[in-house]
């Protein structure tokens, strides 16, 4: 996927450890329910943070990605993550 994404000229997706649980449990449910909805939601909202870092330079990538908590698991980080996430622009199939 990421290799067709930068392809395409697009960020490739990372997905935060503090999504990790979100990220399975929406491709479970893709895999056995097939509703993709909110897989496609985690994957956008991947993409967009993926995009809102600055990778050229690592100590700032690496501080914006604490300053987030995107490190951290989702009991110590998703309220913190989520308020970084309501500042990205993600696209309207994950709506």
């Amino acid at each position: 996927m990421n290799s067709e994404l930068v392809k395409a000229g697009l960020f490739k997706i990372i997905v935060p450890t503090v999504c990790r649980e979100n990220y399975l449990g929406a491709l479970r449910r893709a895999t056995r329910d097939q509703f993709f909805h909110t897989y496609c939601k985690v994957m956008d909202q991947s993409q967009a943070y993926t995009e809102s870092i600055h990778w050229a330079d690592y100590g700032e990538a690496r501080e914006k990605i604490e300053l987030d908590c995107a490190h951290k698991t989702p009991d110590e980080g998703l309220p913190i993550f989520n308020r970084a996430l309501r500042h990205l622009i993600l696209s309207d199939l994950a709506n």
